[in-house]
């Protein structure tokens, strides 16, 4: 070849790189118009970007809305476009596999030849074809679903649809993270999105309004509680035990909103703690109601509660009709190893205990203060002399030796179907078995041969929570826990 030939097939290429315009004819999206000037690619269609500077700064923009920390393995990616959210998914989340689908092959062509280069589609696995029948194919759940959808200008009619939503549903991973892209048309459509999904954040760049969805219960407030769901207060079995020996205490309201009136001469206090506003009644003396909302915040006539300046957050574990045998499997993959290996160990044996055994074993751990310590076993102590019926304490013990290595005391309140986890430790010789998981196994097991279909694993750590509860807070989140926030209190007070 002559040096001729190489000098003008080296200017063509950097002619076409500095500046170039192309139009491509699609059954899909009709005249495809692609230029460049100076390295920077566009890609117009029914005169709207679907690729180039402003595209990019768009996701840029929404990607920061997930946060860096969340580490997705599996990233899928609904309408490829121009490609250049793939960019943007590589550089914010640089070790994660991309399932990019496009129904159509002449855009997977530009994003291929133009758009990218093949460092860009490493890790890149690109699907052509229509995004809810791919969906539908597969039974894969994503840690990041991007939905950026267009017909044109306009957003797939598939986003309005039921089964579509449902499909987005089903391949979200548990904690993942959900983000759409609705152009002009959110006011309309994110509303249908609303139904299936917790939103998390709004994002606009110019023109284009995005959000951030989550699944439900992730520990947003206003997030739906699970259904049959309630607080311990709606149990009669813990409200009559609290007012077994006081004559000023009753209990008040209706079934789904009861509550308990502590009477002081000349004034009482109504608490509930319930999804459902109280039905408040007037008494002839002065009166403070103290509402704790664990769905909806309903404000309107209720003043902020000074003293609870943090809301709650609680972890539930769920038994459906459908997971009795298989619950395990929704557990994280290292919760379902320690499972297995715990359920190999031939050394110790899980069994039940009296009070003294456990709290000997639990002061021995030494793990908190001793008045902490103090404080918990007097509860077991409580509830044991009020309802020993409904306690069980568990303790992980050395066949030969008989010694406890590790303890975990619930309580069971049947007539809600519900088992709190009140305390538990474990010995430092313990640490490096599987004996966390396999207590928290046990209290399933039996659990559901008592009819428990709700495995409350009290309070999980939030930001504004102390710091202290964040390590255990991590090992509870490993039991697929729907996590349900409760909101600051709100009060009335009527003279």
């Amino acid at each position: 070849m002559s040096v001729g030939c190489v000098m003008k097939g080296l200017y063509k290429k950097i002619r076409e790189w500095i500046s170039f315009k192309k139009s491509f004819v699609s059954e899909k999206n009709g005249t495809i118009f692609v230029s460049r000037f100076f390295g920077s690619v566009e890609m117009v269609v029914g005169h709207c970007f679907q690729s180039g500077p402003y595209i990019d700064r768009l996701f840029r923009k929404l990607l920061r809305s997930i946060p860096k920390d969340h580490a997705p393995k599996d990233v899928l990616l609904l309408g490829l476009g121009g490609g250049g959210a793939v960019r943007e998914i590589k550089r914010r989340f640089p070790k994660a596999h991309i399932v990019a689908v496009e129904y159509d092959p002449v855009m997977v062509e530009i994003a291929q030849t133009i758009y990218l280069n093949p460092h860009d589609l490493e890790s890149v696995e690109i699907v052509v074809g229509d995004a809810r029948e791919q969906m539908s194919l597969s039974s894969k759940r994503y840690d990041v679903i991007f939905v950026d959808l267009f017909v044109g200008s306009s957003v797939s009619p598939l986003l309005e649809t039921d089964l579509f939503l449902k499909q987005l549903v089903s391949s979200l991973h548990r904690d993942g993270y959900l983000a759409v892209n609705f152009y002009k048309q959110k006011k309309n459509i994110s509303v249908l999105f609303d139904r299936f999904f917790s939103r998390w954040s709004d994002v606009r760049y110019a023109s284009n309004k995005m959000a951030i969805y989550r699944n439900f219960g992730q520990g947003k407030i206003g997030d739906p509680v699970p259904d049959g769901f309630v607080d311990r207060q709606q149990s009669r079995i813990y409200l009559d035990v609290e007012t077994m020996d006081d004559k000023d205490m009753e209990v008040i309201g209706e079934a789904g909103c009861l509550g308990l009136r502590s009477k002081h001469g000349w004034y009482s206090i109504d608490t509930y703690c319930s999804a459902k506003e109280p039905k408040l009644n007037m008494l002839s003396k002065a009166q403070l109601v103290i509402w704790k909302p664990i769905e909806q915040m309903q404000k309107q006539g209720w003043m902020k509660h000074w003293f609870d300046d943090v809301s709650e957050q609680r972890g539930i574990g769920m038994i459906t009709e459908q997971n009795q045998q298989t619950y395990w499997k929704e557990w994280s993959s290292h919760a379902r190893r320690h499972r297995e290996k715990w359920l190999r160990e031939e050394k110790y044996e899980i069994v039940p205990v009296q009070i003294e055994e456990f709290s000997e074993a639990f002061h021995a751990s030494k793990k908190i203060e001793w008045l902490t310590r103090t404080g918990f076993i007097r509860v077991l102590q409580f509830r044991l002399k009020r309802h020993p019926e409904n306690v069980r304490l568990f303790a992980a013990r050395d066949k030969q030796t008989q010694e406890i290595i590790a303890g975990l005391a619930v309580i069971q309140y049947p007539d809600i179907r519900q088992s709190i986890h009140t305390v538990s430790f474990i010995h430092d010789k313990a640490r490096h078995t599987s004996v966390g998981v396999g207590l928290i196994h046990h209290w399933y097991e039996q659990g559901i041969k008592e009819g428990i279909r709700y495995f409350n694993f009290g309070l999980v750590w939030k930001k504004g929570n102390p710091r202290a509860w964040k390590g255990y807070s991590v090992f509870k989140r490993q039991f697929n826990l729907y996590l349900v926030c409760y909101p600051k209190a709100v009060w009335k007070f009527f003279w």
